[in-house]
């Protein structure tokens, strides 16, 4: 098996499959197969297999990757550095010999070490390690908080003083006040929030001074003093611990519950935003006390505490997160003491900088945003100026590849989800002017966008009543985006968007059907389709309005309909559901159009639509057409009867002239006389549903010398007109 080949085994049997060579991957699992001397790879390969080094074929990827690392040049190793600690350990390299890889920039392109390489040394090396310290005491420049590779000395020293004997802790207790002075620096840069111009460098001295905190917080009375600072006083994005091991140190150090709840909040305990906002739901209605504190912590200045009260206090860039907490009492009818406060001290609580990622395509943006939107519209004064100015950037956004205001829009309404129900999302985009009518519904049908963002869940409750709030500015929107609606370019994604779209905004307590027939006049075939799709079940409610619009359709247009139309004829009950529209017709509209047609003079009478009886027209499919001006006085009709139909056409009172055609199918035969009939009624003076209301009424209504006459008058099934 080649190297090449294992690599394909690997991932087919990791994806619960069997291997296809079995007994050769067997070996290789076993031990027992050739070593693979050397794996040619991408820059992505060895990180995907190494994430299985801790899964069921674990044995197998460690040897995998031991063969990419010996087929490659120290300097071209491109694995995770965590990874490469944890492998070069497994093939015998030394502490010190991966310790100048890192300082060289040799794993993972880093040239000063993480906080995370120093928990794979305390991991994989700690018998090592204390040797290393030996040196450092010697050469103490070293530990100098200035110097760039320091942060990882720290953390290791502090590592092996947290879990050193009484020997061990005093031989190396000159490092406890070098490890206080370099977390004390790192304390005061969060706390003031200093602008580091090395950012990157001093942000990992941070993470590094964070983990000494931790791991020597038992050293000294002021790094315990400095760990509790660094729980309540800072943000903390990388947090080295687990859910379960922060409580138990939380325990032991006697940290509060509420700060738990805060590192919750900030996402230092990975939690999905559907499983947060469980949490906290339940957390409000089970230990509503305990959710009081934890939402009160962001308050600590309009509360009077200060950085000397050992109490939880995050800083003005963590604020953002407490917004959550805000959308679960207004969710129930509270918080407006918070939003009095926040309208009155917004600029004073949080921090926004101009470079942020709020509302932005960023792939840091939704974690970002997803607290602001939350509570979007809740009358903040501070947070309405931040949608405003991001709105009126984006309109302002010329690039006609991307529609950053239907993106934004789409944004807000998915990152609302897990917080707030849809009826509040409706109520806040119903009740601000800050996004029209317009720019709601282009959102769904126009998108153009092709961003690296999350895809959205498409939210038909919310189209739905929205529109239905809105129900004039829809039609008025239906009718000014004819030319456009559907034929946006759209990410993949959203590709069937139009089509959800056009569902919901007509679904049950949305707009009127009828308003759907305006999509009619789309250039669009993409919108004709989907309003032909939409309306097949819903023939009583527009079948009047679209056969009423159907002469002034345009070629594709009138295609559509006229398909929608013989697919509705071809549907079971055609005829009595067509008697049942003309029984309910208003009389004063039967009486108006027969005064009409009375009043019209005979010249201008070109043609007229006579069906043949309900009961015939239902057990036949017979349908009747006369054509009448001073000159002319002929028929034509049609009879479909399965795969075949018969035409009959003439001078009204001869038998006239017999033509029949079949085709394969009775889909086939359905559609093509359909459109023979389309073709009469767009010619026709009364369409078909109008004779049937007008045959539903006493003949006396009509004038005696009225055409129509003629055609209401009942004749047997095989005797023409």
């Amino acid at each position: 098996m080649t190297e090449k080949e294992l690599i394909k085994e690997f991932w087919h049997v990791c994806r619960n499959c069997e291997p296809w060579k079995k007994d050769e991957f067997e070996a290789y699992i076993t031990g027992n197969g050739p070593w693979p001397k050397g794996i040619k790879y991408d820059h992505i390969f060895p990180d995907e297999v190494a994430a299985e080094l801790d899964g069921k074929y674990g044995t197998l990827a460690l040897r995998i990757v031991q063969a990419v690392i010996l087929s490659t040049k120290d300097d071209k190793i491109d694995i995770a550095e965590d990874t490469e600690v944890r492998v070069l350990k497994s093939l015998g390299r030394s502490f010190k010999d991966v310790y100048k890889m890192i300082n060289k920039g040799e794993i993972g392109g880093n040239r000063h070490g993480t906080w995370n390489t120093a928990r794979n040394f305390l991991k994989y090396y700690s018998d090592e390690i204390p040797s290393y310290l030996d040196e450092l005491l010697a050469d103490p420049k070293l530990l100098d908080p200035e110097e760039k590779f320091s942060g990882i000395n720290i953390a290791l020293a502090a590592g092996i003083l947290g879990q050193a004997d009484a020997d061990t802790a005093k031989k190396y207790k000159n490092f406890i006040s070098l490890i206080e002075a370099f977390v004390a620096k790192q304390v005061h840069e969060d706390e003031n929030n200093i602008d580091l111009k090395e950012w990157f460098i001093q942000r990992e001295h941070n993470y590094c001074g964070h983990l000494a905190a931790f791991l020597a917080g038992d050293c000294s009375p002021v790094l315990k003093k400095l760990r509790l600072r660094i729980l309540f006083n800072t943000w903390f994005p990388y947090c080295p611990y687990s859910e379960e091991e922060l409580w138990e140190l939380g325990k032991k150090i006697g940290l509060l519950d509420e700060w738990f709840e805060i590192l919750l909040l900030q996402g230092d305990i990975e939690k999905t935003p559907m499983e947060l906002s469980a949490h906290f739901n339940k957390l409000y209605k089970e230990n509503h006390p305990l959710f009081e504190k934890a939402h009160r912590a962001f308050y600590w200045q309009l509360d009077g505490k200060t950085l000397d009260d050992e109490v939880p206090h995050p800083p003005k860039k963590a604020f953002r997160f407490s917004l959550y907490l805000l959308a679960v009492k207004l969710a129930n009818g509270e918080g407006q003491k918070e939003v009095k406060e926040l309208a009155e001290h917004w600029d004073d609580l949080i921090e926004i900088k101009k470079d942020s990622y709020f509302c932005d395509n960023a792939s840091s943006s939704p974690d970002f945003t997803r607290p602001f939107a939350a509570i979007y519209e809740s009358g903040i004064p501070g947070l309405d100026k931040l949608f405003d100015e991001k709105f009126a950037k984006h309109r302002k956004n010329d690039d006609d590849r991307i529609d950053y205001m239907s993106y934004i829009i789409r944004f807000i309404i998915d990152l609302r989800k897990d917080w707030r129900t849809p009826e509040s999302t409706v109520q806040a985009l119903h009740t601000a002017n800050r996004i029209s009518v317009e720019e709601f519904h282009n959102a769904f049908n126009a998108i153009r966008w092709n961003l690296d963002t999350p895809s959205f869940t498409f939210p038909s409750d919310i189209i739905r009543d929205y529109t239905h709030l809105h129900p004039e500015e829809t039609k008025a929107w239906l009718e000014g985006h004819l030319a456009t609606v559907g034929t946006k370019t759209v990410h993949n994604e959203q590709s069937e968007d139009f089509t959800r779209w056009l569902k919901a905004v007509f679904s049950p307590g949305g707009q009127d059907l009828k308003d759907a027939v305006i999509l009619f006049g789309a250039k669009s075939k993409r919108a004709l389709n989907a309003v032909e799709e939409l309306l097949t079940n819903h023939e009583d409610e527009v079948r009047d309005a679209l056969e009423a619009a159907l002469p002034k359709l345009k070629k594709d247009a009138s295609e559509a309909a006229q398909r929608l139309i013989a697919r509705w004829n071809a549907m079971p009950g055609a005829a009595e559901r067509a008697a049942k529209r003309a029984q309910t017709a208003p009389a004063q509209t039967v009486k108006a159009l027969t005064q009409q047609a009375a009043a019209a003079p005979a010249s201008s009478v070109k043609t007229a639509a006579a069906p043949a009886a309900a009961s015939s027209a239902n057990s036949s499919g017979l349908r009747s057409f006369v054509y009448t001006d001073d000159k002319s006085n002929k028929f034509w009709n049609i009879e479909v009867n399965g795969t075949g139909f018969t035409v009959t056409f003439g001078r009204v009172g001869s038998a006239g002239q017999v033509s029949e055609k079949s085709f394969d199918t009775e889909d086939a035969c359905t559609i093509a006389a359909g459109k023979l009939i389309a073709e009469k009624q767009k010619k026709a003076m009364w369409n078909r549903a109008l004779l049937l209301r007008l045959q539903s009424r006493p003949q006396s209504l009509l004038p005696r010398q009225s055409p129509l006459l003629l055609l209401l008058q009942p004749r047997q099934r095989n005797q023409p007109p």
